[in-house]
């Protein structure tokens, strides 16, 4: 075991992702990688950030909801169509103006 903060929640796997990310290797086999990914969240995991979610959307403005909503289910849409034209950075510019002009 590679990695001493008692972090590693994967069998086999001897660095937790923190410390995997951070030096550029892989948490399973310790040889360096570009491309590094984090697991799925577990369920618990999932509805608490679900929960962190639905507080901060509740915290907007019905404006500034209904905004990003329409934006996330855009991106749904487009990731579905792979048809990805660079719009997305465009509407993200646009709702970050929005939020500064309000």
């Amino acid at each position: 075991v590679k990695c001493l903060e008692r972090k590693i929640t994967q069998n086999y796997y001897t660095i937790c992702f923190d410390c995997s990310i951070a030096n550029g290797i892989c948490a399973k086999c310790g040889k360096k990688s570009d491309d590094i990914d984090r697991p799925a969240l577990t369920k618990s995991e999932q509805q608490t950030e679900d929960a962190a979610f639905d507080r901060e959307l509740k915290q907007l403005s019905e404006r500034k909801r209904r905004t990003l909503l329409r934006y996330m289910e855009k991106g749904k849409s487009n990731d579905n169509d792979d048809n990805d034209d660079g719009d997305n950075a465009e509407d993200e510019h646009n709702l970050s103006t929005e939020d500064e002009n309000d």
